[in-house]
């Protein structure tokens, strides 16, 4: 029989970025999709969310009746899932049971672009502004889920590829969670290897947009979001600052999140770019930015990185700036109060520490000693473990 790897399509409303979808798409020819949204009605996602359509898949998914002909299909067939539902919500049980009560294997992957693995700072950040009700409410679902995973409620991870040295020694903290976990490259590893270093320094400098306004986990939080007008000229008119003294343009590498609409009305005389991030640094003078998880292509390309903070940052972002001074070696400023003549001594001095990216880059972003890609790791997985073509 043939195994085939399943993905669940409801969750995959970022499905674009996703390595599994990128390889099912490029490599693997016995893959299928479950649109399991009308038997699990506690799983759909707010359209905010923007669903990832089924246009964009590449085959139709499938769909059934009920919960005992979706596990009647699961018995019938060989199959893998990737968990694309989350684990530590109680309210994905369902699903979870139905794929241990038929010994279905669950894959997963650890693999973001991010510095967010390193922050534990950031994490403890927003537990303390969480109300204390808050705080005992995710204590005790995560006990429980740990119960629902030792009694065959919650399904475990069978196999989870993790990047990184210190993300893969800190998931081993909770063991009854995995039966086996792969350590491979970070994505953004990965793509900087694809495409190898630059040819030089461009005639431009890059600023990493987070979309600051913008950033939909901070009204889940209760963080109240920067008043955008306020946030874009501030912006603005260090970016005339900074050019003045550099004399070359300013290239924004813009957040998903930031669409067109806001770039012409807060960036109308900026050149803008999306999904272009490491084209773009590779061959930059200089990278600004507050905080975003595509600095590390700046660290790789080992640029000179100005960090810009501001009092009127939330304590999220302020920690994450505080984090790469601290950790990175990276030079901070406050961007909306910085003198001209203050700025030029800065960024005539502005040097990179290669010890502490190095130091960071394989902490976090590489396998040791591993030459071969995340994707071919991954496939040989799929073929000699689960038999996966």
């Amino acid at each position: 029989m043939i195994t085939k790897l399943g993905f669940i399509y409801f969750t995959y409303w970022r499905m674009d970025i996703d390595i599994f979808f990128q390889l099912s798409k490029k490599d693997l020819n016995n893959v299928v999709f479950f649109d399991l949204r009308n038997i699990f009605p506690e799983l759909k996602l707010d359209e905010s969310n923007q669903p990832f359509s089924q246009e964009k898949l590449p085959t139709k998914p499938l769909s059934f009746n009920s919960i005992s002909e979706f596990s009647k299909y699961l018995k019938n067939e060989s199959i893998v899932i990737i968990n694309g539902f989350g684990d530590q919500k109680i309210k994905t049980w369902r699903l979870s049971f139905i794929l241990s009560k038929n010994k279905i294997p669950v894959i997963s992957i650890h693999n973001k672009s991010g510095l967010l693995g390193a922050l534990g700072s950031i994490s403890k950040t927003v537990e303390d502004i969480s109300s204390p009700i808050d705080k005992y409410i995710k204590k005790f679902l995560f006990v429980i889920y740990l119960l629902m995973l030792k009694t065959g409620l919650q399904s475990k991870y069978d196999t989870y590829f993790v990047s990184g040295r210190v993300p893969s020694s800190n998931i081993t903290k909770y063991g009854t969670k995995f039966n086996e976990i792969i350590e491979i490259h970070n994505r953004t590893y990965d793509e900087f290897i694809k495409f190898g270093p630059g040819d030089g320094e461009g005639e431009y400098i890059v600023f990493l947009d987070v979309a600051m306004p913008f950033i939909l986990d901070f009204i889940e939080w209760g963080i109240e979001p920067l008043d955008a007008d306020d946030y874009y000229n501030k912006l603005n008119i260090f970016f005339d600052k900074l050019e003045k003294i550099i004399g070359k343009e300013i290239v924004i590498c813009a957040h998903p999140q930031f669409s067109q609409d806001y770039k012409n009305k807060y960036f109308p005389n900026k050149r803008v770019v999306w999904f272009q991030t490491n084209e773009f640094i590779t061959n930059a003078s200089l990278v600004i930015v507050h905080f975003t998880n595509a600095l590390q292509y700046a660290l790789l390309h080992k640029k000179k990185i100005l960090l810009l903070d501001d009092d009127s940052f939330n304590p999220y972002i302020r920690e994450a700036i505080n984090f790469c001074v601290k950790n990175i070696g990276i030079k901070k400023i406050n961007y909306s109060s910085i003198s001209e003549k203050n700025l030029a001594h800065i960024l005539k001095n502005l040097q990179v520490d290669n010890n502490k990216y190095d130091e960071f880059i394989n902490d976090y972003l590489k396998k040791q000693d591993e030459i071969n890609s995340s994707e071919k790791i991954i496939l040989e997985t799929l073929e000699k473990k689960y038999h996966i073509t």
